[in-house]
């Protein structure tokens, strides 16, 4: 199954082949620039990253959509530099797997975790494989972490990397959390907080 013609602008969310069947889960937004077919694009670097030792590795590829998303693996072929940038040219190698969209929707909510050696902390927003959180702490990009979040009453273990830390205000600093290898009761606690609250929205 595949999600409906990709265009240049789109944003698209990458993720590194680290081992054997394992992909990073440290994940990187990029756009597409341009399209060259079907599974050819060009598309700006990960943040971070020199481009030049992006090209020959192997990654996973996520389009979001608005009922779902899909993931594919690619390839980045070549580096293409422009002017004082560079865009990498990705090749997608395999069919499209279809995930549901509820596992990457964010729901805006301020709810408590407690992070381990470093105290107590408030949501900004959850998903089914992240929270981002607001803390006066300077955490290192990559740094792993493990807590708990506090849902309707029910402390709920979580184990991640910090994936961004930016500051928000004088005082404290945003900091987003990727949920690595979260088992499927924590994953579903997570979701099901998330949809019952989107149906008192709704409702």
């Amino acid at each position: 199954m595949e999600p409906t013609e990709l265009k240049a602008g789109e944003n698209l969310e990458l993720r590194f082949l680290i081992s054997e069947g394992v992909f990073s889960s440290v994940s990187y937004n990029c756009t597409i620039d341009k399209v060259l077919s079907q599974n050819e694009y060009l598309v700006t670097p990960p943040v971070g990253n020199d481009a030049e030792r992006c090209v020959g590795r192997t990654l996973k590829m996520t389009v979001p959509r608005e009922d779902a998303a899909y993931w594919a693996e690619a390839e980045v072929t070549d580096r293409i530099s422009r002017g004082f940038s560079s865009l990498l040219h990705i090749k997608v190698t395999s069919s499209y797997t279809r995930v549901q969209r509820r596992e990457f929707f964010r729901l805006k909510v301020a709810l408590d975790v407690n992070l381990e050696g470093y105290g107590s902390a408030k949501t900004v927003d959850i998903s089914g494989n992240g929270i981002a959180l607001m803390s006066e702490i300077n955490f290192d990009k990559n740094e792993p972490i493990k807590g708990s979040l506090n849902i309707a009453g029910k402390e709920i273990p979580i184990s991640g990397t910090i994936v961004r830390c930016q500051s928000a205000s004088e005082t404290h600093n945003l900091v987003c959390i990727h949920l690595d290898d979260i088992d499927k009761s924590t994953q579903n606690d997570i979701v099901s907080f998330i949809n019952n609250v989107q149906d008192k929205n709704n409702g």
